[in-house]
Order: C-alpha cells, then structure tokens, then sequence
C-alpha cells in the first residue's frame, strides 16, 4: 500500500498550476446524457430531499439523471488522461461509488465522499468537506498515465465541494477492457448531473513563434512607460525568457515582447501567467489586462480566449521590480494538458515555505484583517472560529456575514510573512459565499444606517456584535455553532418599520415550511417570522419584520 501512494515532489509545481489555472472544464458543454449508457437510471427536471424530514421529491424534464434501486452510469470510452466534473444528490442511507482504473473506487456514500477505495487499501480525506443533506456535492479529478511508469496511473487531484482532498496518488489502473467510468448506485436514491470529461492530450495547439524582446533598465516609475529611452538590449527569442543577457538581477527593468501566436486549432485557451512584478498582455492589438496597481509576488492569475486558428499578434510587457524576476507563461484547454510558453530560466522554483494556519483551541477564536470577498478586498473583517471547526467571516462594520465554511480555521500567511502584504487571512475547508448587504432595510430598500459600536464576548470568547442609529436603536447579534449549524440571534430594543435582511444571494427559494434555500446554503427560519423573499436588481433577498427577537440557522 505505502509504495502506491507517494507524494511526488516533482510534481507539485505541475499541480500549483492544474489547481489554480483556470479550469479547463468550464468551458466545455455538458457532455450529452446519450454519451453515458444508463443501466437503471431514468432522467428528471430536479430532485430534492428536505434535510427536514428526508423525503424527497423530483420535477418532470431533462439534465438529471436519477436512479431509484441498484444501478450503473458508465462512460463507454477508455480514456487514459481527462479532466472530469459532476454533481449529485444523494439519500443520508444510500451507498454508490464511482469505479475508475479497473477496480479502483471513490467513495460518494455520505460519510465516505473522497475517500479512495483499492484492493490494497484505502486513502480518505483528511477533513470531511461534504456538504450538508439536502444540497447537491461536486466532484472534480484529474487523471493521466503516470509518467515512466508501466500499468500506473496518477491521480493529479481530486476535489470535493472544490476543496483539495488528494494529490498525486498513484494507482495501479486495470487493463484496457476495465477503464471505463462507471458511477454505482447500490441503494438508496441519488441523481446526478453537469456531467463534464475533457480528455487531455499532449497536443500543442498553441505556439509563440518569431519572438523578439527588447529591454529597457531606465523608464518612468509613475506611468511604467519607456517612452524615448534607449533600449539596452534587444535580442530573437525561441521561447519567453526574462533574461536576455542583461544580467540585471537586483535591478529594475521593462522588457517587451512582440511575437507569432499560432493557433492551430480554433477553441478556448487558458493563458496562465506565473510572475513577480507586473505585466501588460495584448492579442490582436486588443488589450486582455493592463499593469495593475500592486506589485504581485509569485502570483498565478489566468485569462481564458476564445482563439481562432491562425497567427494572431502578441505584445506582451513585464516589469521587474525588487521582488525577485519570475515569468512564466502556460496554455492549457481545448484538449491541451497545460504546458509552458517559457523558459525554464524564466520561472525559478516557488517556494514550498507552507502555511501558517491558525486553529481555535478549546474556545472561540477571533481574527480581525483583510478578506478578499467575492473578488472585493474588504478591510473592516473579522474571522470567528469554533472548537466544532464551524466559521465565519464578518464585515464588523456593516454586520454582514460574508462566508461561512467549515473545516480548519484559517490561513493567515498573508498577514504574517513579507511584513503582512496583503495583510489577508484565508478561509480553509469548505466554504459557502453570501452576497454583501446591509442588516437592516426600509420599505423602499435603502440601507436603514447602523454604527458599529464594538463587541462583547462571553465565557467561550464568542462574541457579541452591538450597532446603532441616530434615533437610539440598539442591535445585537451574536452567532453561534450548535448542531452543525450556525445559530444567528439578532436582539432589539425597539421594533421599527424595517425588514431585518436573513441574508441575500443569487437566487432564493422556499423549500418547504421552515426552510428556504440561498444559493448552496440552508437557511432554518421559522415561518411566524413572516419571511419574504424579495428580488432587487440579478439578486435576491430573505428577509423578516424587524421584531425584538430574529433566529435562525444557517447550514451548507
């Protein structure tokens, strides 16, 4: 067991940009329901089970593929390296797994989701990132041959609920008659759906021919411009490389690339950009993104292009600043496993300094910092994490619970390493995203304004969070982990003509008495509370008359 399942090193860096490029998988179409050959499956609308009661209840239609008694959904195509994606819903007393590589299984069975079933042992999931019942779980794993290694393959990743819970495992897979997908429902009822398989090749469609560099050690700071400046170099590049000759490790510098970009096949590309400094990118003469105003270190950011086949024009500008010169450029989609535009000088090995993660002890934890919300960077934030490894992340200022997760604490490397630039902490596990709003509205919709006024905490270190008005309303809200859930009691002096807002969200929906449904989180609220669910703009939110008391629970 311990010789099939080693970490490779080696690979870490292949994986770095398999799990945070832009996934290849979104932009493929579903695969057709007729791909897959259905042994006891049918096809519905929907289907739901209430975490209420368990029963369940489906709508007529297609894109869901449901099964109620024993059943096989398989793909009948070997396939030796792919991309695959799906969701399902799933009984709390059901048992299904998927089989891959001949024998090898993955556990969907609540309670067994990630967990890694062979003949010669099993590999489960260090944190359980499944999703509550009731709400439909995503699956995501990349797999190829393994390299120099006869009758093996590698698991690249698998992610659950898009948490990393395995890297680099390898496999021994089954003969060519075995590899085929198959998903097993064995009991119980389960539905299935957004089946997604990118086979992978090592196809290069994308290629920088004719490439010509050319740099500069004087420019103007401000506007990141060379303007007349005399060059100090040019020189004919076969692949994108920083250093030209130039020697200039501890300066400054500007270099630019013009060059080919010849496409072979037409499609959507990812272009992954690995790089310390800035950079400015152009296709086509048509900008893709400017310098931006921070300087990034060893950052990974993506841009997804839809390509026509030919030659197309390339300008790219990178600028060094004091962080160490890192550039790497990477394709990947379209059938293209990822592969580099760059040299091998032109990206020097990241990193593996780790994290500092942080993990409340016997009482609550509370971390005030920077949190990129929903792509936002807010600053008035707090992170409150329970011994039971539910949390939160609150905007103080405005009350807003912005994400919930549960799992391990958080990730506070930002706030700590390089004098704590960018000064965030990031969530670990399992997260759910609400959408920013203010606690409290008026009839028309505007924010009823509130003035935070500080915290309290109790025996546990919990907090208690205290706003208010001009006119002498005073809110409490405290939230709590209990039952798996996250209890939010609001508390007021006065009852006023305004709405408390519960939270707001992309879509909401009324399950069935007592439970509504915000976008992939639960929200346990009781009906005399006079709920509404009112949309505004491409959103939409739950809200209740203010009252003395407001409870609810929230899970996902």
């Amino acid at each position: 067991m311990h010789k099939k399942y080693i970490a490779l090193l080696w690979l870490i860096f292949t994986f770095v940009h398999i799990g945070f490029s832009q996934n290849p998988l979104e932009d493929e179409k579903s695969i057709d329901l007729q791909s897959w050959k259905p042994t006891g499956w049918q096809t519905v609308g929907d289907f739901v089970i209430s975490p209420l009661t368990f029963k369940s209840k489906t709508r007529p239609g297609a894109g869901v593929f449901l099964a109620e008694k024993p059943a096989i959904l398989s793909y009948p195509i070997s396939l030796t390296s792919y991309l695959m994606s799906f969701e399902y819903l799933i009984e709390p007393k059901a048992a299904a797994e998927m089989q891959f590589l001949g024998q090898n299984k993955l556990g969907l069975a609540l309670g067994e989701i990630g967990r890694i079933q062979t003949t010669k042992g099993n590999v489960s999931p260090e944190i359980n990132v499944e999703r509550t019942l009731g709400l439909w779980q995503k699956v995501e794993l990349s797999i190829e041959d393994a390299p120099n290694m006869t009758g093996v393959s590698l698991i690249n990743y698998i992610k659950i609920n898009e948490v990393l819970v395995h890297q680099h495992v390898l496999l021994e897979k089954g003969t060519a008659t075995e590899n085929f997908i198959k998903i097993n429902l064995n009991s119980g009822k389960m539905a299935i759906k957004n089946m997604k398989i990118l086979e992978q090749t090592n196809i290069k469609p994308l290629q920088l021919k004719n490439i010509k560099a050319e740099v500069w050690d004087k420019f103007d700071w401000e506007t990141i411009s060379t303007g007349t400046a005399t060059s100090m170099m040019k020189a004919d590049l076969a692949a994108i490389n920083h250093d030209i000759g130039q020697d200039l490790p501890k300066k400054n510098f500007i270099i630019k690339y013009d060059a080919d970009l010849n496409v072979d096949k037409e499609g959507i590309y990812n272009l992954s950009f690995d790089f310390a400094g800035k950079y400015k990118l152009l296709i086509d003469n048509k900008l893709i993104t400017d310098f931006k105003s921070e300087f990034l270190n060893r950052k990974i950011v993506s841009h997804k292009l839809n390509l026509a086949k030919g030659i197309h024009t390339f300008h790219l500008e990178y600028e060094k600043v004091w962080l160490p010169a890192a550039l790497g450029v990477f394709v990947s989609g379209n059938g293209a496993k990822t592969y580099a535009l760059h040299e091998s000088t032109s990206l020097p090995a990241n990193s593996l300094g780790g994290k500092i993660i942080h993990n409340p002890n016997k009482n609550t934890e509370i971390i005030r910092g920077f949190y990129m919300h929903n792509g936002v960077k807010n600053t008035t934030a707090m992170a409150v994490g329970f011994p039971s490894k539910y949390n939160y992340a609150i905007d103080v200022e405005r009350g807003d619970v912005m994400t919930v997760w549960k799992g391990d604490f958080i990730d506070i490397t930002e706030m700590w390493l390089d004098r704590g630039e960018p000064q965030i902490f990031t969530p670990e596990g399992m997260i759910s995203q609400l959408q920013a709003t203010d606690m409290l509205q008026t009839a028309n919709h505007t924010a009823h304004a509130l003035v935070f006024k500080g915290y309290n905490v109790d025996a546990q270190q919990t907090p208690t969070f205290s706003y208010a008005d001009a006119n002498g309303l005073v809110l409490e809200k405290t939230i709590q982990a209990v039952n798996n859930k996250l209890q939010v009691d609001l508390k007021f002096n006065n009852i006023i003509a305004s709405k408390a807002i519960i939270a707001k969200g992309k879509q909401v929906s009324k399950i069935e008495k007592n439970l509504y449904k915000i976008d992939q989180i639960f929200v346990f609220l009781d009906d005399k509370l006079k709920p509404e669910i009112v949309k505004k703009d491409a959103e939409e939110m739950l809200q209740v008359p203010v009252r003395q008391t407001i409870s609810y629970q929230l899970a996902w």
